[in-house]
């Protein structure tokens, strides 16, 4: 399945990998491998890449967990 969203603030497209249920409280694991590598550093002097992530989302596609400006660490949605 065809993915696109924001990782900590940063803009993605790519691949869900895995899923996996955690119980019954709507949440799920996923695994993204993202199409291009994802800096997930905001200081111009260094970087830091990720290409696959793995995160809790709930059934709106967003993390529990936020960053330091209240967005999402992930927001997700599916593509055609």
């Amino acid at each position: 399945m065809r993915l696109r969203g924001r990782y900590l603030g940063q803009a993605f497209e790519g691949k869900l990998i895995a899923v996996q249920q955690m119980g019954s409280s709507g949440r799920v694991r996923i695994t993204v491998q993202f199409e291009e590598p994802v800096d997930v550093v905001t200081f111009d002097s260094f970087s830091a890449y990720r290409r696959r992530v793995s995160c809790i989302v709930d059934e709106t596609g967003c993390t529990a967990e936020k960053t330091s400006d209240g967005r999402p660490h992930m927001e997700i949605e599916a593509t055609a």
